[in-house]
């Protein structure tokens, strides 16, 4: 990778001028559309791309529009422009599980994106917030090498190695053999030769997210959301079987009844709005909420999504666990799927502690891991790199850390 480019600092009190390159789609996990968020918070932000700017703007394409509104301190993109496309089947260059207003084969504007970003001399910076870390190809890895130079991603405290897995726990069924059958240490080895380069952001919430009463008020014991992951599934059988409530156990039934209509709900936003209606008041209804990070033991989005609204996070610790700033009956309990009983009566034992970690998982989603925290830690990065002063970023025991 070239050395990163060197801009002059910035005047005080001046946010950096940004130009962003991405569509106006929908998509199940929110945290990219909150990132653009983040960005008008810290930065003079510019958005160009289809379903945010009219087509004699498209046309004219993103050189014309540098020529005639830069220079920009930094140009970023997103994740679209590493894609893989068959460009002798035009007609194949399309959004399939995404939802958007505009001709959905408009994603080949991602090919005049990266075909930009190969010769621009600014500041490149891609965004990695929609991505699948375990199983990047290495062209994929080529490219981000190539069209940026600092990247917004997990950074390696969040990704752990396939060879951390023993033969024990190699799963047999399901979607975590799935997972595992095609996962690789691409981008986990990507991020460790360029730490140096990564503003580390793990998955985040909207402030507006915040909700859900005391825990008393809550009709439904449990909920277990999400993909069948070996843990979930063992977890749901558990409290099923004690014969507990368990809230969002229509969720599954709506999914198949929409496969068996042909429905695509990933590629409608109205589909898309009532699925994250149905999760939220899932979680607002029960007082403790299982997850777990599937076999990668990633920290996704549920982690923050069950303390924000309001439900006792209990699960099986993802990789970097503590480096958010959980802490294990703290502001989240751990236990193992095959244990969900018996933290279950350690939490009904004692209902006023549980309420004392509910409010505390909150609290730390919301000082931490919010769009407004966000928007401190990105924009403290972005003003280094100006200043030609950035070494990397961590996460460490609920602290952003700039190198």
């Amino acid at each position: 990778m070239s050395e990163p480019h060197i801009v002059m600092p910035l005047a005080p009190g001046r946010y950096p001028r940004v130009l962003y390159l991405t569509f106006d789609v929908g998509f199940l996990n929110p945290t990219r559309k909150l990132l653009l968020d983040v960005l008008r918070r810290v930065t003079d932000l510019r958005i160009h791309g289809p379903g945010y700017v009219d087509g004699d703007e498209l046309d004219r394409g993103v050189r014309h529009l540098v020529e005639v509104e830069g220079p920009f301190d930094f140009v970023i993109c997103d994740e679209y422009v590493l894609q893989n496309f068959d460009t002798s089947k035009p007609e194949s260059i399309r959004f399939v599980n995404h939802a958007c207003l505009f001709d959905r084969h408009l994603l080949i504007k991602a090919l005049e994106w990266r075909e930009f970003l190969k010769t621009y001399d600014g500041m490149r910076i891609i965004t990695l917030m929609q991505s699948d870390y375990y199983n990047f190809p290495e062209i994929q890895i080529e490219r981000l090498e190539t069209l940026a130079d600092y990247y917004i991603c997990w950074g390696p405290e969040f990704l752990m190695s396939r060879s951390a897995i023993t033969p024990f726990e190699a799963p047999y069924s399901g979607p975590n053999k799935r997972i595992f059958d095609t996962w690789n240490d691409s981008f986990r080895d990507f991020t460790l030769r360029n730490a140096d380069r990564i503003i580390s952001c793990p998955q985040f919430v909207g402030s507006g997210e915040a909700g859900g009463g005391a825990l008393t008020l809550r009709p439904s014991e449990w909920a277990v959301l999400g993909a069948d992951y070996n843990a979930r599934v063992l977890a749901r059988e558990r409290i099923d079987a004690a014969g507990m409530e368990r809230a969002g156990k229509w969720m599954p039934q709506a999914f198949a009844i929409a496969g068996r209509l042909n429905i695509n709900v990933y590629s409608k936003y109205w589909a898309i709005a009532i699925i994250q209606w149905g999760f939220r008041h899932a979680l607002r209804q029960s007082k403790y909420a299982f997850t777990c990070g599937s076999v990668l033991r990633w920290p996704i989005r549920k982690f923050f999504e069950i303390p924000i609204n309001g439900a006792v996070l209990v699960c099986e610790p993802p990789h970097g666990f503590e480096a958010l700033g959980f802490r294990d009956r703290v502001n989240a309990v751990v236990c193992d799927a095959k244990d969900i009983l018996g933290a279950n009566e350690w939490l009904i034992a004692d209902q006023a502690r549980a309420q004392e970690i509910a409010t505390a998982g909150q609290d730390l989603v919301l000082r931490k891991h919010s769009v407004e925290a966000r928007a401190r830690q990105i924009g403290s990065s972005l003003q280094r790199i100006v200043a030609g002063s950035f070494s990397g970023s961590r996460w460490r025991e609920g602290e952003f850390e700039l190198l």
